[in-house]
């Protein structure tokens, strides 16, 4: 990271720069000051990917399963089949997950969380649509039940009956079990009685862009859903809502969250524009490889932990600050503060209670730079001297 001037109403303003070698990886630096409130340590588990655009999101964080796929101009993802032709697109049936387990209770605490996500159905206007998106949390890691096309929506197979999930569907098929037309409905281990739905007015469908937005409130149990239309403004949202009666007996302490649709003999494209998940419960750590299973692009703890050591020792002027400062300074580094985006990792603007501003670097703990690159760059900025440069002083 190169040092860049950062303006202070303090007479002498400092450049401090925080290197992140990962939320866990910062743990052992807690033993040299104040133990905090592992609350405060760990920010609220969040993620945003926007998959209109290639280069906000990775494929290797989501995890594909059926026919789901990045589509074939990289701008959306496909669910079910990714193509109009009807000779390809009967009976198709796919998964997207978040690839990694997200925390929904432990042996305290009932997280509360709130997704929003764009998706698309188009279908060929000769045709009926069939069958539809649903968004779910089931156990973790997901897994695409077998025989689980047409109104099974992707959540259960035809053959073993019910699962354990939680979803929200947004059905394009009427099915015996359904309710008429195109409907909103929650989904307890089941689709054949949803606990509650609402249906689009009548002559409506759900073909077209559509934003949903999913909340649970861990305090009265109620999950609720809204569906907005982006192609009618005038459009009342359509809303459902339903008390989970027990949340830790519908679903185990860390769940996997995602989408799922299907086709039948009707067919649709069920497609996913943009998708934002926000948690009050930090998820737990990545697991660490083997020792000797790690790659130039990972670093363990030991290493980091000499290299801000190492650096501290450089000069009595350093100072170690604690996480949870950083993270108040910062705002848990929202978006707001991010100031760009450098080859380690993303660097944040923050502002300590002492009304000192601070630059953040952020480092990303699969930096593609490489870890002994990252560790020359900074005892290189710990050397520099220039008059449009400020020094630095703190880690």
């Amino acid at each position: 990271m190169a040092a860049s001037a950062v303006s202070s109403s303090h007479a002498q303003p400092l450049l401090v720069l925080v290197f992140l070698i990962s939320t866990c990886l910062l743990l052992p630096l807690s033993q040299a000051a104040t133990t905090v409130n592992s609350a405060a340590v760990h920010p609220p588990f969040s993620f945003s990917f926007d998959f209109t655009n290639q280069s906000s999101y990775s494929s290797t964080d989501l995890r594909f399963e059926g026919t789901a796929s990045v589509s074939r101009d990289g701008n959306r993802i496909d669910l079910s089949c990714n193509s109009r032709d009807k000779n390809n697109n009967h009976y198709c049936v796919g998964r997207i997950s978040y690839h990694r387990p997200v925390p929904l209770y432990d042996d305290t605490t009932l997280a509360s969380f709130s997704t929003s996500f764009t998706f698309v159905i188009s279908f060929d206007y000769n045709a009926t649509l069939a069958d539809g998106i649903a968004f779910f949390l089931s156990g973790y890691p997901s897994s695409l039940p077998p025989d689980s096309s047409g109104g099974n929506l992707g959540l259960l197979s035809a053959a073993y009956g019910a699962g354990q999930f939680v979803a929200v569907e947004f059905d394009t098929y009427h099915n015996d079990w359904d309710p008429m037309g195109d409907h909103v409905g929650i989904d307890l281990n089941s689709v054949r009685n949803s606990s509650n739905t609402k249906s689009l007015p009548k002559g409506r469908n759900l073909s077209g862009n559509w934003t949903a937005t999913i909340k649970f409130d861990n305090i009265t149990t109620v999950l609720s859903a809204s569906l907005r239309s982006n192609d009618n403004s005038s459009m009342e949202p359509i809303m459902v809502t339903q008390v989970l009666p027990d949340p830790r007996a519908l679903l185990p302490p860390q769940v996997a969250v995602g989408f799922s649709a299907s086709t039948g003999f009707s067919t649709e494209l069920n497609q996913i524009l943009a998708w934002s998940f926000n948690s009050t419960i930090a998820a737990p750590p990545p697991p660490h490889k083997a020792k000797g299973q790690q790659n130039e692009t990972e670093m363990n703890v030991q290493e980091d932990e000499s290299l801000i050591w190492g650096l501290e020792g450089r000069s009595s002027e350093f100072k170690i600050y604690d996480i949870s400062q950083v993270l108040e300074a910062t705002d848990n580094f929202s978006e707001e503060n991010k100031l760009g985006q450098g080859g380690f990792g993303p660097v944040y603007k923050g502002q300590f209670s002492d009304g000192l501003e601070i630059a953040v670097k952020r480092l990303a703990s699969r930096s593609g730079q490489g870890f002994k690159e990252f560790k020359n760059e900074i005892q290189l900025i710990a050397k520099l001297q220039h008059t449009n440069l400020m020094k630095q002083e703190n880690i």
